[in-house]
């Protein structure tokens, strides 16, 4: 059975490694420009799309090679408490050696990584080897696992931001959230993942729920049909590093634990894939400390929600825990320069669960904890990013936080706000703008001189929707120093609604920025 499983994932991989180059090459190579040799027009192009060419072709050649039982490889850079780590996934006996070089070396060290998680049944028949980086180091290799990346730890101008990528199959108590895993248009992370690969950008951050394949697809379903699912490494590699294997090895990573990653669902995966801390004894911890990064240009303030409630009951403890975190992160904040990651939006709305159909606060835990006994707010940062809601979304409160909702890359989506919602209160606070859309796609954050930090969003193919808001101290302003538009998007008819005192249409393919 196993061996079936190995001979159908290479002629998998074989198929896809073969479209995707073809697609690409065709795509950058095919021009009725005059001739130039393909060698030039190559070393034209940005690191990250060379990046993601040269990626595809280690998938093809891996693919093409062996007699079915080659071995797996990923192979990441992602950011924890003390700095830079390397995660590495094989199936071979032994963890790769990396070739580090650091800015007091001008030549590489070799430096082994060492065993994080071994093998574990056949939900984790693989390895899980790591490496925490020196400080000051600018560039690690590990070629036969395809990763050649530059990185830096301070100055960083840029992140790519996505969020809720997998692929939703779930049948729970009768009812069913189905998505059809095998269509690029039903489930486009795939897409995703090349779009952003082909921008520029210094860190990617991940807002979580990276596995969402739950349940085994329903018979006769041939959307879905032949899809692995659990909790374990086949579903992991399905939702995430297949899909991703190209973007994972472009630039560091920031994980936000999602509730799909918690205790009692993905939470051991989370352990032994992605969480920044020491492993202890491969079991779930249900809360991770929160940690901070400062790069400098911003800080980043990561913290793991994914075992919050969103809505009553809530769980005795957690209040009290979370606020804890808020007040541990207070002590340390710089609120004119922070930004809050984390998988559960602070002040939001959420629909899909809610009986009535109606908007409810999408975390009433994290509303109460937030505030002590006295009503007084614990922490001020520049703004909220966070996933969990199935679409892009500003809420922008005029002098406090926005809150940033970026969790439109994969997973089904949910409803887009209306506009009828701005004057609502979510806590103690008023929605006095509103920018929403229910498409599939990415933002990117850059930040611009004398300006502030920039969002702008795409779409899954990487075309702009246009400048969603520019961070200025506490709030959202358009480069002009105006409030941002009130944006919202029909996924059906494309139609862009701009209400700038009066309600103006336009017919649009996509969206140019204002």
């Amino acid at each position: 059975m196993r061996a079936m499983q190995k001979l159908k994932l290479k002629k998998r991989r074989l198929i896809e490694s073969r479209h995707f180059i073809v697609k690409i090459v065709f795509s950058l190579f095919y021009s009725p420009m005059k001739p130039i040799t393909l060698t030039a027009k190559f070393f034209r192009l940005p690191l990250a799309f060379r990046t993601l060419i040269l990626s595809g072709l280690v998938v093809a050649l891996v693919a093409c090679s062996g007699d079915g039982s080659q071995s797996v490889e990923f192979a990441w850079v992602q950011f924890g408490p003390d700095g830079y780590q390397v995660r590495a996934i094989t199936s071979r006996a032994a963890c790769p050696i990396a070739l580090v070089r650091t800015a007091q070396s001008k030549t590489e060290s070799k430096i082994p990584l060492s065993t994080r998680a071994l093998p574990s049944g056949d939900d984790f028949p693989n390895r899980v080897c790591e490496l925490n980086l020196p400080k000051n180091t600018q560039a690690v290799t590990i070629a036969e696992y395809g990763l050649d990346m530059t990185v830096k730890d301070q100055d960083i101008k840029k992140f790519a931001i996505l969020g809720d990528t997998g692929c939703r199959i779930k049948v729970k108590d009768g009812s069913s959230d189905i998505q059809a895993c095998n269509d690029l248009d039903e489930w486009p992370f795939p897409t995703v993942s090349s779009s952003i690969a082909t921008k520029e950008f210094d860190a990617i951050i991940h807002t979580g729920d990276i596995l969402y394949r739950e349940s085994p697809c329903p018979e006769g379903n041939k959307g879905c049909a032949g899809s692995p699912y659990g909790y374990g490494y086949s579903g992991f590699e399905a939702d995430f590093f297949d899909p991703a294997i190209g973007l994972l090895r472009t630039r560091p990573w920031i994980f936000v634990r999602g509730n799909h990653e918690k205790c009692g669902r993905a939470g051991i995966a989370w352990t032994r894939y992605f969480s920044p801390w020491p492993i202890a004894d491969g079991q779930c911890r249900e809360f991770e400390q929160p940690y901070t990064l400062d790069f400098g240009t911003v800080q980043l303030l990561v913290m793991d929600t994914s075992a919050s409630h969103d809505l009553p009951p809530l769980v005795p403890g957690q209040i009290e825990h979370y606020r804890g975190q808020f007040e541990e992160l207070a002590k340390v904040v710089d609120k004119d320069r922070s930004w809050l990651l984390a998988h559960h939006p602070v002040w939001a709305f959420r629909i899909r669960g809610t009986d009535s159909g109606e908007p409810a606060p999408a975390s009433q835990t994290l509303i109460a904890a937030i505030v002590n006994d006295q009503g007084d707010q614990i922490l001020e940062t520049q703004a909220v990013i966070a996933g969990h809601v199935h679409n892009f979304t500003l809420f922008d409160y005029g002098d406090s936080m926005p809150q940033l909702i970026i969790g439109n890359a994969g997973a089904l989506l949910d409803l887009a706000f209306q506009q009828d919602q701005v004057g609502l209160k979510i806590g103690e606070r008023t929605i006095k703008r509103l920018t929403s859309f229910s498409d599939f796609g990415f933002s990117l954050a850059e930040l611009q001189q004398q300006r502030g930090w920039e969002f702008i969003q795409f779409d899954k193919d990487g075309n702009p929707y246009g400048v969603s808001c520019t961070l200025k101290e506490r709030t959202c302003v358009e480069a002009g120093g105006n409030p941002v538009p009130l944006v919202c998007v029909d996924q059906q008819e494309k139609l862009l609604h701009a209400l700038c005192g009066s309600l103006v249409i336009y017919s649009v393919s996509y969206i140019y920025p204002f």
